[in-house]
């Protein structure tokens, strides 16, 4: 249910999920995620849109409730 709301809330600012995995070795580092989540906007803004928006806001107060979320923004190289 969580995932499906979640889903729909990126779709709805033009966001898709590229990865999603919760079997994750590290490599190099002491980083330890238990899970991780990679996302794709079109654009810095679109991704405020969405971490911003109404739909995503009750996902986020669950999310950081239940989890240890740690989260990074990143525009790529072209």
């Amino acid at each position: 249910m969580y995932v499906d709301a979640f889903c729909k809330t990126l779709e709805a600012h033009g966001g898709k999920a590229l990865v999603g995995a919760k079997d994750i070795e590290v490599i190099e580092g002491a980083w330890k995620p238990r899970s991780l989540v990679i996302l794709s906007f079109p654009s810095k803004a679109a991704f405020s849109s969405w971490y911003r928006s109404t739909e995503y806001g009750p996902l986020l107060e669950l999310s950081l409730m239940h989890a240890s979320p740690g989260f990074v923004v990143a525009e790529t190289a072209h």
